[in-house]
């Protein structure tokens, strides 16, 4: 069967249209930031030695428990010794991260026929299975074999769609991952776009909302993270226009007084809800804004402000100050409220570090990186089967979600990502500040 898969896939690259050339990496100079110093670098020095190393261990674990060789695509779950578990479920969101990561993998790290072949059996599988060619949209999961299961169409979805075939046609130039990734955002701006407050109506989408929410933070963080990919493969101006909105949204509405993402709005960005912060998705955000901006090629002082805020208001009140590592979530200026470690929390954290202290100057940002990661090793990490727990609660035992280690919402992407970015970006600022 794993034959049969690998000449399908030879197959499809054939009949593929014409290919457009590979792009190079967006800025190879960074140029946004403070230079690395003599009290910085060896901090520095420390946070990258573990970061390749780590971002292997957990690519060979994926590579080698993940692809789902029957029927295409990744398998829905995984158990803690990487077997595949019933439900087995597939979900857009979760093919879709798999096709960024094994994508990215193979631009940066491992341009091998293996990666190649795990990137394209999942765009066979997300767009064979998940796409609606009425619409162009994603629905939202599938069976392990491709029958529709759930028909939702959320943006949250749709998002990570066009992430992931933006970054696959730039790879590897394929022109229909990157029409497609375009139809799809043509969709969403036809059924969703507020022309008169900005960003995206989601009062339809019932999810993990509230009653009442007209307008979700992140939904519109990653629609910004997909379209800063989009802009940078196509250098559509529709899109440049819409990333610019959403950046600027993400500075002026989303960010608060008190320097926190609120979650929940109407459709005029009033806040719906009460306060509450996700310390990993400021962190987040902060950095997603950073790549925004430099992908736009003009970073505006109002937006990088506005992410340093966010990014320093998370690491002040998110931070496990004995153990390293972020807790879940909090009242805003005030205390924790959810105290799990969320794997995915602590990779956004990494970047998140990383850029505050490059906007800031600050090294207490490093060391805190230091200890994010040395958290994920002692605390986060199975030391017996490789991969990361899903969540860690304060008295070390695992969180609700026990040790499952591919899920739904849980893939390579959070992992991946992090540990890659990061290297890369540490490498480039060490690059251009040479030893005296």
């Amino acid at each position: 069967m794993t034959s049969d898969r690998t000449a399908l896939s030879r197959q499809r690259r054939a009949s593929e249209p014409p290919s457009r050339p590979s792009r190079p990496s967006r800025y190879p100079q960074l140029t946004l930031g403070c230079r690395v110093d003599a009290q910085s670098r060896p901090l520095i020095e420390t946070a990258l030695r573990p970061l390749p190393m780590l971002a292997s261990e957990t690519a060979e674990f994926w590579l080698r428990f993940g692809p789902d060789t029957d029927n295409g695509g990744f398998h829905g779950r995984l158990g803690r010794r990487g077997e595949p578990l019933e439900p087995a479920t597939k979900g857009v969101i979760q093919q879709a991260q798999h096709l960024w990561t094994w994508s990215s993998w193979y631009e940066r790290r491992e341009p091998t026929e293996r990666v190649r072949q795990a990137a394209d059996s999942c765009y066979a599988f997300l767009v064979d299975h998940f796409l609606d060619p009425n619409d162009g949209e994603f629905v939202m999961h599938t069976s392990a074999t491709g029958e529709v299961v759930t028909p939702d169409k959320l943006l949250y979805s749709q998002a990570f769609a066009i992430y992931a075939l933006a970054t696959y046609a730039s790879v590897f130039g394929v022109a229909r991952a990157e029409d497609i990734a375009l139809r799809c955002f043509d969709s969403i701006e036809r059924r969703a776009h507020d022309s008169a407050h900005g960003g995206y109506d989601v009062s339809a989408e019932s999810c993990w909302m509230s009653p009442g929410t007209q307008k979700e933070t992140s939904t519109h963080t990653h629609l910004m993270e997909a379209l800063t990919t989009l802009y940078a493969v196509t250098r559509d101006e529709r899109i440049g226009v819409r990333l610019a909105e959403l950046a600027d949204l993400c500075a002026t509405r989303l960010l608060q007084p008190a320097g926190y993402l609120h979650e929940e709005f109407l459709s005029d960005w009033t806040p719906h809800g009460s306060p509450l912060v996700c310390y990993g998705l400021d962190l987040e955000t902060a950095w997603l804004l950073v790549d925004a901006e430099l992908t736009l090629g003009q970073p505006r002082a109002h937006v990088i402000a506005a992410a340093t805020r966010m990014a320093c208001h998370a690491a002040k009140y998110g931070f496990d100050g004995e153990q390293g590592g972020f807790f879940e979530e909090g009242i805003p200026h005030g205390p924790v409220t959810g105290w799990e470690k969320l794997w995915w929390v602590q990779f956004d954290a990494l970047p998140g570090l990383w850029w505050t202290y490059r906007l800031t100057g600050e090294t207490l940002y490093l060391e805190r990186l230091l200890k994010t990661l040395d958290w994920l090793q002692s605390g986060q990490r199975d030391p017996e089967f490789g991969e990361w727990y899903w969540g860690v609660r304060r008295d070390g035992n695992r969180g609700e979600n026990g040790d499952v280690k591919g899920e739904l919402w849980k893939a390579a992407y959070h992992n991946v990502r992090s540990l890659l970015l990061t290297e890369d970006w540490i490498r480039v600022a060490l690059a251009q500040a040479p030893l005296q």
